[in-house]
């Protein structure tokens, strides 16, 4: 992996689970001791859990055949 990576690419890499392990360690020791650094993984970690939520297929609603042969009905006339 590209050594030249800025910190922010390996926060993203990190909070996709991308870093090689040696890499991941190397951040993770930065991350215990840097507060803002602490909080931008915590945001990253929330959007992405809030992302992944929004893209879950929202299920068929269930339609009782009545209502379906209403809808044709309509349709129809």
């Amino acid at each position: 992996m590209n050594e030249n990576l800025t910190l922010q690419d390996q926060l993203i890499l990190h909070v996709f689970n991308e870093l090689p392990p040696a890499s991941s360690a190397a951040f993770e020791h930065q991350l215990i001791s840097d507060p803002e650094l602490q909080e931008e993984h915590r945001v990253m970690n929330n959007l992405l859990h809030w992302l992944r939520a929004d893209l879950q297929p929202f299920p068929s609603p269930t339609v009782s055949p009545a209502v379906l042969a209403r809808l044709e009905t309509l349709m129809t006339d």
